[in-house]
């Protein structure tokens, strides 16, 4: 699945239509082990990329700064979710940039993100009766962390290096950063700020020109060409141009990414629910209340699920 692109689901907010704008390089992930942990770590250095001379046909190695893509969050988020082993883990970040605030990743916070988000996506009235659906929903509306375990991303002798002092400075900022990325999903991190780190609400209006740039209801992404464009028209150029409005989210790392896909399917009222049968377990989008299978993807009101629920439910019945 490739997630280069504009966003590719349709999102209006108050008649506006909302984007939200990720770009990123190809970063670099090598596996590494972490004390007694499988992780990921990302290259320090500027990626580096490949010339061709077209006169000698020749590859040359330059070093710098590889220029930004525009990535589907939506795409994003539907690999992320299928993601089941370490090895596409680490193609997945190569492709989609990095992680986190931070250069490493363990492979087990990897996997709590996943079940993370998967708990955030549902209603919480359909997983707050459930242990870890309602420490999720408890840890993305506040301050304290009632979900993910404490894990270091420091080997033993990193740490002793470091020196204790040095590193309880490092967990108290990368704590604050935390809280902000595990409130992001609801409130797009704007939480009151943490010592100067917490920043308000990421969504901004914004502005493009129809003539010039793609329509963001269209699937593309314009730049906020305001400033620019008021200067023009101060000089008298292009006066005639009737700027339109948009709602912009900017991102800069994969989970906040995911996280602003949820928070626009929650402006919109996009529903999703686990399927009720065990071999499925995917998330679907339903209207209806009752619903408890993921549809049929061609038959409305039909579901292959519940057929196969129904027919495992009459096997297991006991026989009279």
């Amino acid at each position: 699945m490739n997630c280069e692109g504009f966003q590719s689901v349709d999102c209006k907010m108050s008649g506006l239509p909302l984007r939200i704008v990720y770009q990123s390089p190809r970063y670099e992930h090598l596996p590494v082990r972490i004390g007694n942990d499988d992780g990921f770590e990302g290259l320090d250095a500027e990626p580096t990329r490949v010339q061709i001379d077209l006169n000698t046909a020749r590859r040359r190695l330059t070093i710098g700064p590889l220029p930004f893509r525009h990535l589907d969050p939506y795409a994003i988020r539907r690999k992320f979710e299928a993601i089941e082993n370490r090895k596409d883990a680490c193609r997945f970040l190569c492709e989609a940039g990095r992680f986190w605030p931070f250069r490493r990743v363990l492979w087990r916070q990897f996997q709590e993100w996943q079940r993370y988000f998967e708990w955030l996506r549902q209603e919480p009235k359909d997983v707050m009766q459930t242990p870890d659906g309602e420490r999720a929903w408890n840890t993305a509306g506040g301050y304290i962390n009632y979900f993910f375990e404490s894990k270091a991303l420091f080997s033993p002798e990193e740490i002793e290096e470091i020196g204790p002092k040095r590193m309880r400075e490092i967990e108290q900022e990368a704590e604050q950063k935390l809280c902000l990325l595990r409130s992001f999903a609801l409130s797009l991190g704007g939480l009151p700020k943490l010592k100067g780190i917490g920043h308000p609400n990421r969504i901004t209006l914004a502005w493009y020109d129809p003539k010039d740039e793609p329509d963001p209801a269209d699937g593309g992404a314009p730049e906020n060409w305001l400033p620019h464009r008021l200067d023009r028209i101060a000089r008298g150029v292009g006066r005639d141009w009737r700027p339109m409005a948009y709602l912009r989210i900017e991102v800069g790392n994969v989970l906040e990414a995911i996280a602003a896909t949820i928070y626009a399917d929650r402006a919109v009222k996009l529903k999703y629910r686990k399927c009720a049968h065990k071999p499925c377990s995917r998330l679907f989008l339903f209207t209806n209340k009752k619903q408890k299978y993921c549809p049929h993807p061609n038959i409305p009101g039909e579901s292959l699920c519940k057929k196969a629920h129904m027919r495992e439910k009459e096997r297991n019945a006991p026989r009279s």
